[in-house]
């Protein structure tokens, strides 16, 4: 059975721009060679700082065994975004 995640984030004021720019051109890629499909990203249509992205997957255990390769990754620990998030 497919599995489908939605993640909102809450962006440090200002920023929406550059977090677009750099998940369009870094992150989106880096997500793609991990395996995950990205249905959907974007801005909020209502608020500047505030994102979204939509990833689907095979099964359950492709969504644990893709996540856990791209969030282990050197590429995402010291990666694109990371400054922009609030906490």
């Amino acid at each position: 059975m497919k599995a489908v995640e939605f993640l909102l984030y809450t962006l440090k004021p200002g920023t929406g721009k550059e977090f677009h720019r750099i998940m369009t051109a870094e992150s989106a890629p880096l997500h793609r060679s991990a395996g995950m499909d990205i249905v959907s990203f974007g801005l909020s249509a209502h608020d500047d700082d505030a994102y979204y992205l939509i990833r689907a997957y095979d099964s359950l255990s492709h969504l644990e065994s893709s996540q856990a390769s791209f969030y282990n990754s050197e590429a995402w620990r010291f990666g694109p975004g990371r400054p922009l998030l609030t906490e």
